[in-house]
Protein backbone atom coordinates (compact mmCIF):
# COMPACT_ATOMS: atom_id res chain seq x y z
CA UNK A 1 0.00 0.00 0.00
CA UNK A 2 1.17 3.53 -0.80
CA UNK A 3 1.37 6.51 1.49
CA UNK A 4 -1.72 8.73 1.69
CA UNK A 5 -0.40 12.33 1.56
CA UNK A 6 -3.62 13.74 3.01
CA UNK A 7 -3.33 11.73 6.19
CA UNK A 8 0.42 11.36 6.60
CA UNK A 9 0.18 7.58 7.05
CA UNK A 10 -0.07 4.48 4.90
CA UNK A 11 -3.34 4.14 2.99
CA UNK A 12 -5.54 1.50 4.56
CA UNK A 13 -3.90 1.73 7.99
CA UNK A 14 -6.43 1.28 10.77
CA UNK A 15 -7.07 4.22 13.08
CA UNK A 16 -8.64 3.67 16.48
CA UNK A 17 -11.81 5.64 17.18
CA UNK A 18 -11.63 8.43 19.71
CA UNK A 19 -14.25 10.01 21.91
CA UNK A 20 -13.63 13.55 23.01
CA UNK A 21 -15.86 15.24 25.54
CA UNK A 22 -15.91 18.93 26.19
CA UNK A 23 -18.36 21.55 27.32
CA UNK A 24 -20.13 23.33 24.47
CA UNK A 25 -19.25 27.04 24.21
CA UNK A 26 -22.77 28.48 24.39
CA UNK A 27 -21.76 31.72 26.14
CA UNK A 28 -25.41 32.76 26.46
CA UNK A 29 -26.41 31.59 22.97
CA UNK A 30 -29.49 29.42 22.62
CA UNK A 31 -28.16 27.24 19.80
CA UNK A 32 -25.10 25.35 18.65
CA UNK A 33 -24.58 25.13 14.88
CA UNK A 34 -22.47 22.58 12.99
CA UNK A 35 -22.01 22.43 9.20
CA UNK A 36 -21.28 19.01 7.70
CA UNK A 37 -20.29 18.73 4.03
CA UNK A 38 -19.27 15.75 1.91
CA UNK A 39 -17.86 15.71 -1.62
CA UNK A 40 -19.24 13.25 -4.19
CA UNK A 41 -17.20 13.79 -7.39
CA UNK A 42 -19.35 11.56 -9.61
CA UNK A 43 -22.65 13.41 -9.09
CA UNK A 44 -24.06 16.93 -9.48
CA UNK A 45 -23.90 18.88 -7.24
CA UNK A 46 -20.65 17.32 -6.07
CA UNK A 47 -20.74 19.02 -2.66
CA UNK A 48 -23.64 18.09 -0.39
CA UNK A 49 -24.26 18.73 3.24
CA UNK A 50 -26.50 19.95 6.03
CA UNK A 51 -26.36 22.57 8.73
CA UNK A 52 -27.38 21.19 12.13
CA UNK A 53 -28.77 23.75 14.56
CA UNK A 54 -28.98 22.12 17.98
CA UNK A 55 -30.95 23.75 20.78
CA UNK A 56 -28.81 24.83 23.72
CA UNK A 57 -31.02 23.46 26.48
CA UNK A 58 -31.56 19.84 25.44
CA UNK A 59 -29.70 19.37 22.17
CA UNK A 60 -32.89 19.09 20.12
CA UNK A 61 -32.55 19.59 16.36
CA UNK A 62 -35.33 22.02 15.36
CA UNK A 63 -33.69 23.08 12.06
CA UNK A 64 -31.85 20.94 9.49
CA UNK A 65 -31.55 22.89 6.22
CA UNK A 66 -29.46 21.75 3.26
CA UNK A 67 -26.11 23.54 3.20
CA UNK A 68 -26.65 24.55 -0.46
CA UNK A 69 -29.87 26.36 0.52
CA UNK A 70 -28.16 28.34 3.28
CA UNK A 71 -25.24 29.14 0.97
CA UNK A 72 -27.68 30.46 -1.65
CA UNK A 73 -29.41 32.64 1.02
CA UNK A 74 -26.03 33.99 2.11
CA UNK A 75 -24.96 34.74 -1.47
CA UNK A 76 -28.21 36.59 -2.23
CA UNK A 77 -28.00 38.54 1.03
CA UNK A 78 -24.39 39.56 0.39
CA UNK A 79 -25.26 40.67 -3.17
CA UNK A 80 -28.25 42.69 -1.95
CA UNK A 81 -26.22 44.35 0.81
CA UNK A 82 -23.36 45.14 -1.57
CA UNK A 83 -25.77 46.67 -4.08
CA UNK A 84 -27.46 48.74 -1.38
CA UNK A 85 -24.19 50.03 0.07
CA UNK A 86 -22.67 50.88 -3.32
CA UNK A 87 -25.87 52.69 -4.43
CA UNK A 88 -25.83 55.14 -1.49
CA UNK A 89 -24.80 58.69 -2.32
CA UNK A 90 -21.41 59.69 -1.00
CA UNK A 91 -21.41 61.54 2.32
CA UNK A 92 -21.60 65.28 1.68
CA UNK A 93 -22.69 64.88 -1.96
CA UNK A 94 -25.53 67.11 -3.11
CA UNK A 95 -28.66 65.50 -4.50
CA UNK A 96 -29.69 68.23 -6.96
Amino acid sequence: MGRDPRRGRSAGAAVAGERVRSGLPFHGNEAYIVKADARFPGVRPALRGVICQHGGAGGELPVLPAAATVTAWRTRSAAALGTQVSARPAVGASSA
